[in-house]
């Protein structure tokens, strides 16, 4: 991907600088570092945006509860009123 062809080339760029005294095997394990380092913080971020997005999904689903039992506390109750005695009971 272009990521992997990126550090390709910081890579190479910076052997080039270096130039050769840096062993074959020594070239490898630096452009194997660069390549780790660009994948840890892939995943990191990826972890990152996980853990965010499902902290918005449980707070909307509290929300959504917490609203439902708000307005099942405070919506208009039917009441019945005795025009004789005037007792009050519940409709329901």
């Amino acid at each position: 991907s272009s990521e992997r062809e990126a550090l390709s080339f910081v890579a190479q760029t910076r052997i080039d600088e270096v130039g050769p005294r840096l062993a074959t095997t020594e070239r490898n394990e630096y452009v194997e570092d660069l390549e780790l380092g660009a994948s840890a913080g892939t995943a990191g971020a990826a972890l990152g945006a996980s853990v965010g997005v499902m902290g918005g999904v449980i707070f909307m689903v509290v929300s959504l509860v917490g609203g439902l039992l708000g307005y099942l506390l405070i919506m208009k109750k039917w009441v019945l009123q005795c025009t004789k005695c005037g007792a009050v009971i519940a409709a329901s």
